[in-house]
C-alpha cells in the first residue's frame, strides 16, 4: 500500500518495508473525529480513501483528499500541538505514521521532507484566509 502513496514514491522497497513496520491502518466512520485542536501531535496520517475536513471552531479550513498528508505541521513545528480539528465526512481509510518514524524518514530522505514542507507552506497560506 505504501508504494502507491505519491509522497513516498522516491523511497526504495527496503525503506518502504521498514516504514511499514511502524505504520497502522485506521478506518473512520462519517463524522468521527480523527483528532481535536490542541491535542498532542504524536502521529502523521496519509488519507488513502474518501474525505476528511479540517476545521477550527465553526470555520472549515479545508478538505483533505486521498493521497494528502494530515497533520504534519504539529510534528515539524515547535508546538507539538494540533492547530485544528479533523473529522471524517465519509467512511475514511488512513495510514497512521508515529511521529518518531516520520522524523527518522525525513532525516534519511530529504526529498520527502521537502514535500512535507511544501504542504505546510500551502496550508499556512490557506489558514490566513480563515478568521
Amino acid at each position: 500500500m505504501l508504494e502507491k502513496i505519491e509522497l513516498l514514491s522516491t523511497l526504495s522497497e527496503n525503506d518502504l518495508n521498514t516504514l511499514s513496520l511502524f505504520c497502522q491502518e485506521r478506518v473512520l466512520n462519517p463524522w468521527d473525529i480523527l483528532f481535536e485542536e490542541w491535542d498532542d501531535a504524536n502521529s502523521m496520517y496519509i488519507l488513502v480513501t474518501w474525505l476528511l475536513e479540517a476545521y477550527s471552531w465553526k470555520d472549515v479550513l479545508w478538505k483533505i483528499h486521498p493521497q494528502e498528508i494530515v497533520w504534519e505541521m504539529a510534528i515539524f513545528e515547535g508546538s507539538k500541538k494540533r492547530m485544528a480539528s479533523v473529522r471524517a465526512l465519509e467512511e475514511t481509510y488512513l495510514i497512521v505514521f508515529p511521529a518518531f518514524s516520520v522524523e527518522n524518514l525525513s532525516k534519511k530522505h530529504p526529498k520527502v521532507m521537502k514535500l512535507i514542507k511544501e504542504v505546510i507552506i500551502k496550508r499556512r497560506k490557506q489558514n490566513k484566509g480563515v478568521s
